[in-house]
């Protein structure tokens, strides 16, 4: 598996902190940065990560995933194959396979022009499908209506609410709204430095359940409860920064 998934982006952290303070951050003004500039942001910061500061907290970030009560539960997994820039998510698709859950990831269905989940064995070949978006050579896709248990969602931004932000072209908002289900539990992975917020948010968008970091759990509670965490960077409460 670790041969046939491309590379996830080597960055660092180092210059990070000074790159973002040539934009307007969330903790200053929230109200005021629309999409773009949120993207731009994120762009600014991961654009430093190194690859051990990847591989370091994405390795936090699978066993906080792995950990969760749904994943447990879980029978029927919906998880991207990494590309760069996103939390590499290797080490969880193995762990569901060794507790014999059932992978699709998304691939794309030419005809339909849209992405569709497509189920991923260990012995599967995968390639850069449009966009550079690795895909199983030869797809099997989900049957209509059948649904999934749970969902691993990237994104270039989260807030501690659930609200997503992605590169802009909708596929995840649509695949998931078409072939999720209504008992899905979705999660956002990301890293703590791509929690902004609150994000702006649009009826097509669809939020997460849950949002998981290398140092927190945020899970949405209900309105007037404020926000649940979990892991060693819990107890903060608020929008983000």
């Amino acid at each position: 598996m670790r041969r046939s998934l491309p590379v996830a982006w080597r960055n660092g952290p180092g210059g990070a902190r000074r790159r973002a303070r040539r934009v307007k951050t969330m903790s200053r003004r929230p109200e005021l940065l629309d999409k773009r500039a949120l993207r731009a942001i994120a762009r600014q910061r991961r654009a430093a990560w190194d690859a051990a500061w990847v591989a370091d907290r994405s390795r936090q970030i699978a066993r906080h995933v792995t950990a969760l009560p749904e994943f447990a539960a879980a029978r029927v997994v919906f998880c991207y194959l990494t590309v760069a820039g996103e939390v590499e998510t290797d080490a969880i698709i193995r762990a569901a396979w060794q507790q014999g859950k059932q992978i699709f990831v998304p691939a794309h269905a030419r005809e339909q022009r849209e992405y569709r989940p497509a189920a991923l064995a260990p012995a599967d070949a995968v390639r850069p499908g449009p966009w550079g978006i690795p895909e199983p050579v030869e797809p099997r896709w989900m049957e209509a209506g059948s649904g999934m248990d749970l969902a691993i969602v990237p994104g270039l931004v989260f807030d501690t609410n659930g609200a997503r932000l992605g590169r802009g072209g909708g596929h995840y908002d649509r695949l998931l709204r078409n072939w999720a289900g209504p008992g899905c539990f979705k999660v956002g992975v990301a890293f703590e430095a791509q929690i902004m917020g609150p994000l702006p948010l649009e009826p097509h968008d669809i939020r997460m359940d849950a949002v998981v970091t290398e140092r927190s759990v945020y899970r949405p509670a209900a309105p007037g409860v404020g926000m649940v965490t979990s892991g060693p960077g819990a107890g903060r409460e608020g929008g983000g920064r």
